[in-house]
């Protein structure tokens, strides 16, 4: 079965991350899966905080979903 459904991420306006040294303001990644059930369990747990984040950090990525 090929990889149909995914995610494309990418840094939120006025990131720390998008800092040159860090990600830098094109950052972009993509992952995919077989069924949208895997897909939502994935964007499930990313938009979960980390155990390591300190309670005043949040997650600076923008999700959207891709489809083959």
């Amino acid at each position: 079965m090929s990889q149909k459904y995914g995610v494309k991420m990418t840094l939120q306006e006025h990131s720390p991350l998008s800092a040159e040294h860090l990600l830098g303001e094109n950052f972009a990644a993509e992952r995919w899966f077989d069924t949208k059930e895997e897909r939502a369990e994935f964007l499930k747990s990313y938009q979960t905080p980390f155990i390591y984040y300190r309670r005043s950090d949040t997650a600076t990525l923008n999700y959207e979903l891709l489809e083959k």
